[in-house]
Order: C-alpha cells, then sequence, then structure tokens
C-alpha cells in the first residue's frame, strides 16, 4: 500500500499533528486485493473455495478489513512523514479517524507529543578547550613503580609491629560529613600501599605508626581545596578506621624478572623505556578524550535550553531518585541534561550518516571479555537477543558521535599537562 506522504506535521512547541486523507481509490483497491485473498482460502458449507458470494464475505469480514487497510495506511504515511521532516514522537500517537467506508475518502489526524529539534548551529557553536598531555620522567617514574608494586612479595606483619611507609593495610572505614555518612567515604576490606598517593596524606597519617587490630575513632581529614569533588573540596570529615591486616614488603623484585612475567625480552628498565612510553602515550590519549568529552557534555546539559517533554522528563527523573545515592540530586536537571545530550547526539548520528558496521559490533562484544578462547560463540550468543544488539548499536553510535564532536570541536588552547596532572584534572573536572 502506498499511502500519501506530502503532508506536513504540524508543532506547536511539543505538540504535534499530522491532518490528512486516504484517498477513496486507494482504499477501494487495497479492499478488494485482502478480500481476494480471503476469497480464495475462505471455505463455507454449500460453496466451493474461491465460490463464496462476495456480499457474504463482505457482511463476515468488510468492517474489520475496511478498519486494518485505514491503520495500515494511517502507520506508513505517519513514519514516512516522520522520517522525513526527522520528527520523533515522546509519546504513543492518538489517532482520531472517521468510520472507513468503501467508495469514500478517509479523514483523519494523528496527535502526539514530540521530541524538541535541536538547531544544526547550535552544534555547530560547540567549542570547548583542548588539552595535550605529553608524559614526563616523573610519570615514567611512577609507572616503574606500579610495576613494583603490582609484582611486590608481602609478608604479614606481626601483631605488635608499627605501619610504616611502603607497607600494605587491609581495613575498614566509615567517614562522615556533618554528622553524616556521604557517598564513597565508606568501605570495607579495602587494601591500599601507604605512601603511594591512593589515599590522602591526612588519611594515612591516622594509620602510620598503628598495629593490626587497632582502632581509630574520628579521624580527622579535610579534603583539599583542589579537590576533584565539588561537594567535598575543603571540607572536614572525620573517619572510623579499623586496621584488619598489614603486610611489609619482601625483597624488591628484581627488574629482569618483573619484564619476563610481562612477556618482555627487555633485561633493563632502560631496554623497556619505549614500552613504557607507548603505555603513557595511549594513556595520554584515553585521558584527553575523556577530558575534552567531559567539557563537552557539559557544555551541551548546560548551554542547550530545550523544552523537555513531560512524560519522558518525568520518567526521566523516577529512574534516576532509583538509582541515587544522594537523594539531595537535582533530579530534574540532571534529567534534561541527560535527555538534552541524547537529543544533541541523535542528531549528530542522523545528520552526519554515522553508523555501526558488522565488524563495529563484533569488536565490541569481543573486547567485554578480553582474551576468551571461544570468541565466535560470544559473539553468536550475544546477537541471538535483537535487543541486546540493539542497545549495543545505539551505544556505539553514540561513542562515534561523540568522538566526531571531540575532533570537531576541541580548540587549541595551550593548556599542557603530564599524566599525573591529567589525571588530576581529569577527576576535577568529572
Amino acid at each position: 500500500m502506498t499511502a500519501e506522504t506530502n503532508k506536513i506535521i504540524q508543532r506547536d512547541g511539543l505538540n504535534c499533528k499530522l491532518t490528512s486523507t486516504i484517498e477513496s481509490q486507494l482504499i477501494n483497491q487495497e479492499y478488494k486485493l485482502k478480500m481476494n485473498e480471503i476469497k480464495s482460502g475462505y471455505k463455507i458449507p454449500g460453496f466451493r473455495p474461491g465460490k463464496v458470494p462476495a456480499k457474504l464475505l463482505d457482511a463476515r469480514f468488510g468492517k474489520a478489513l475496511l478498519k486494518e487497510i485505514a491503520h495500515e495506511a494511517i502507520q506508513q504515511a505517519l513514519n514516512k512523514a516522520l522520517e522525513a521532516e526527522k520528527t520523533t514522537p515522546a509519546t504513543a500517537p492518538k489517532i482520531d479517524v472517521d468510520e472507513p467506508k468503501l467508495g469514500h475518502e478517509l479523514h483523519y489526524n494523528v496527535s502526539f507529543e514530540c521530541f524538541p529539534q535541536v538547531d544544526e548551529k547550535d552544534i555547530e557553536g560547540i567549542s570547548v578547550a583542548d588539552v595535550k598531555i605529553n608524559p614526563n620522567k616523573s610519570d615514567i617514574d611512577d609507572y616503574k613503580q606500579s610495576l613494583i608494586s603490582k609484582h611486590q612479595s608481602w609478608k604479614s606483619t606481626k601483631t605488635d609491629e608499627p605501619l610504616a611507609q611502603g607497607f600494605k593495610v587491609k581495613t575498614d572505614f566509615i567517614g562522615s560529613l556533618d554528622g553524616e555518612p556521604f557517598e564513597g567515604g565508606t568501605a570495607n576490606d579495602y587494601e591500599f600501599v601507604l605512601d603511594t598517593k591512593t589515599m590522602l596524606p591526612a588519611f594515612e597519617s591516622h594509620v602510620l605508626s598503628k598495629r593490626v587490630g587497632d582502632k581509630v575513632e574520628k579521624a580527622e581529614v579535610v579534603f583539599p581545596k583542589d579537590y576533584y569533588r565539588d561537594d567535598l573540596r575543603g571540607k572536614k570529615a572525620y573517619f572510623d578506621i579499623h586496621i584488619k591486616e598489614a603486610w611489609r614488603p619482601e625483597s624488591q623484585p628484581k627488574v629482569n624478572d618483573i619484564l619476563k612475567k610481562m612477556g618482555s625480552e627487555a633485561k633493563t628498565w632502560k631496554e623497556y623505556e619505549p614500552d613504557m612510553k607507548e603505555e603513557l602515550q595511549d594513556q595520554a590519549s584515553k585521558l584527553r578524550h575523556r577530558i575534552v568529552k567531559g567539557r563537552i557534555v557539559k557544555q551541551i546539559k548546560d548551554g542547550f535550553n530545550l523544552d523537555m517533554p513531560q512524560t519522558v522528563l518525568q520518567s526521566e527523573v523516577e529512574a534516576l531518585k532509583k538509582q541515587a545515592k544522594n537523594t539531595n540530586d537535582d533530579f530534574e536537571k540532571i534529567a534534561k541534561g541527560n535527555i538534552t545530550l541524547s537529543l544533541v547526539l541523535k542528531k549528530i548520528i542522523d545528520d552526519s550518516g554515522i553508523t555501526v558496521t558488522e565488524s563495529d559490533l563484533d569488536k565490541a562484544i569481543s573486547d567485554m571479555m578480553p582474551g576468551m578462547a571461544q570468541a565466535a560463540q560470544l559473539i553468536a550468543w550475544y546477537k541471538s537477543d535483537e535487543n541486546r544488539v540493539n542497545q549495543l548499536r545505539m551505544r556505539l553510535l553514540e561513542e562515534k558521535a561523540m568522538d566526531y564532536l571531540i575532533e570537531k570541536s576541541a580548540a587549541e588552547s595551550g593548556e599542557s599537562y603530564n599524566i599525573d596532572a591529567a589525571i588530576k584534572l581529569a577527576d576535577k573536572e568529572s
């Protein structure tokens, strides 16, 4: 069936309406085709197959058939109009249609709430400061130390042995801010090595010189003024800390043993330095992506002022509330930002022709479980669920749209950081 496609969707804010007519000739032709299909296979006592009188078939199937024809024609016209005008319904369309009759044209209205349209000029206006991240000697030294720590062997401390720098400890802790627990302030069986920048120096100071089994109550920790979390910067918190286990480092592993375990043929740090630089450069690239992406997301969420379909907005708010740990969040603002970002990325996907290939899907699925011997079976299992594949496809489309934005919108700024400083910046801005 070929329905009319030249009708324009009328917009009044977010209220959309399609008003059109199905020509009588189209209804008659479709009715005849469908009725002939029924007639050829319909059996009724007293008549041979294909010889049932038309009046009898009209009486038995006519009304239902006309409604089916009307529904198909309206749905087809709506889909083509939505595609042609790049309009996305936010609510289920409500159809107001006359009773379909043979020999008569059919008038109908389709009304629905639609998503706002994103202006291409607003996307063109997205611009954020780019960053240059260049690993330096300090980053190489930190990388070496991380490899040494990773391959370090440990020996349990004696119960009366005071903890010192370089010891590994297992703790439970509960933090409070203004007398109330705060997000990220509580952990059980948390392990860290003293003097490796894992914990704040103020926190570590309450653990140093203590012994296994000790409990520290109301240990005061003041968060730095440049701490990555806005809600904790400069704030004074108190922690109850229980030191459960501790280990002292045994003899430092030999460099060639470390490198051999990593599959390298290098024997010294100097020989391995090119590999470290390559790894750090890859880390720098990912950090640059994370920082610039964060700036773009912030600009879109804060700078785009789109009207929101209330049904969708409230649904997103309720979903956020169910997942939230902090009940003081401005859920409506967060929900509006999330929806706005999705709409901007969808606009880019639609206009730029971004696609996801089967190879893209296969790689993404394989990356979920790297090193799995039976990758082909994993891919086949994953693709057996259409909904699962569609969700992955949409995620990959949005990632490609964001990559497009990053390369297009990042303006050179002169900001330059090493790895350690870039990590702090990324944490601060996230």
